[in-house]
């Protein structure tokens, strides 16, 4: 969590996980307890459909206890947009991955998933164990921040 914040962290980069642990750890003086969530994948890679689902309910459950959820790799245009596209289709946003990307792709340009990637997401799609949620107070332009 950062402190004072309340905020959560979801990292999906094998290569961020080892070399910014310390500059996160300046940055965030209090990463104890479920503050943060590291899925390591490497560069152009894609987490697996198991880890996409865990990282989906892990985030539902941040949402839920009203606490933020930061989602990030080192580029911003892959790793994160897949574990984007599959909460946003968990929480009702979207009805499927590719109207997720969409979405994402509105506010962030610069994405671009890989087919390692487009197919984690369709493996997860078939296997998914999160149920969506209903589309009561889910504006993706509330969830979405991206920087540039």
């Amino acid at each position: 969590m950062v402190a004072g914040t309340g905020c959560c962290f979801l990292q999906s980069t094998l290569a961020s996980c080892f070399l910014r642990s310390q500059e996160i750890s300046k940055l965030c003086l209090d990463i104890s307890g479920d503050g943060y969530l590291c899925i390591p994948t490497w560069d152009t890679r894609s987490p697996l459909p198991e880890e996409i689902e865990s990282a989906v309910r892990w985030i539902c459950r941040k949402r839920e206890q009203k606490k933020p959820v930061f989602i990030h790799c080192a580029y911003g245009h892959g790793r994160s947009v897949v574990v984007t596209c599959a909460v946003l289709v968990a929480l009702g946003v979207a009805d499927d991955w590719k109207n997720a990307e969409k979405i994402v792709k509105e506010k962030r340009p610069c994405i671009q998933m890989n087919s390692t990637q487009c197919n984690a997401l369709d493996e997860w799609s078939k296997h998914r164990l999160s149920a969506p949620m209903k589309k009561k107070d889910n504006d993706a332009s509330s969830m979405l921040l991206f920087g540039s």
